[in-house]
Parts: C-alpha cells; sequence; structure tokens
C-alpha cells in the first residue's frame, strides 16, 4: 500500500503534493500577473466548470488563500479593489491614525 502525499483544499478542489509544486514554480519564475496566472493553473489543471469554462474567479482566490497559508507569493494586483470597499488593511491604517490623533487630544476622523 503505497501513502501519497496530502492534498490541500482551497475553494472546493483538493491540491495534490504535485499540483502545488507546479503552482509553487509558475509563479515563482514567471512574469505573469494574477489574472494570467489563473488561466495559466486553470489550463495545466483542467479546472473547469460544467460548461467547460476555465474557474478563473475560484483560481484566483484559491491562490490568495494559498499566498495568505503561506505557500506562495503572488504578484502585487495591477488594479485596485473594483467593487468599491475598502480593504481591511485600509481600514486598520485609519483607526491606528485616530487612534494618534485621539492621544493628543485632537480628534480626526478620516
Amino acid at each position: 500500500m503505497s501513502v501519497s502525499a496530502p492534498s490541500r483544499r482551497f475553494c472546493g478542489r483538493d491540491f495534490s503534493q504535485e499540483e502545488m509544486e507546479w503552482i509553487q514554480a509558475l509563479v515563482a519564475r514567471s512574469s505573469f500577473n494574477r489574472y494570467q496566472l489563473s488561466l495559466r493553473v486553470c489550463e495545466h489543471l483542467n479546472w473547469v466548470n460544467p460548461a467547460g469554462q476555465l474557474k478563473g474567479m475560484s483560481c484566483r482566490v484559491a491562490m490568495l488563500r494559498m499566498e495568505r497559508a503561506g505557500l506562495i507569493r503572488l504578484p502585487k494586483p495591477v488594479h485596485r479593489n473594483s467593487n468599491g470597499s475598502v480593504r481591511a488593511s485600509a481600514l486598520q491604517r485609519v483607526h491606528d491614525k485616530n487612534l494618534q490623533f485621539a492621544g493628543s487630544g485632537v480628534f480626526l476622523w478620516l
């Protein structure tokens, strides 16, 4: 009985150790942006929906979660968040600035 390497699950898909190594190598050696990376990963892994279309958004979310887990290092986003919401890191910076001013007796709410 052979023991296979553990797989990691992201966005409803199990990624084998070999697949993770391939993704890590692709991200490390390429100059692709996140969108281009997701298309390459979907094509290589045949990650498609029932209609046969590449699951690019699911792949981008999975790669973002891989990055947050410390498994890969993605390139910086080309475009800012287009849904109009403020990212948590931006909210934290505003909160930190508000705390700095609050200690001085001056209140500035950004």
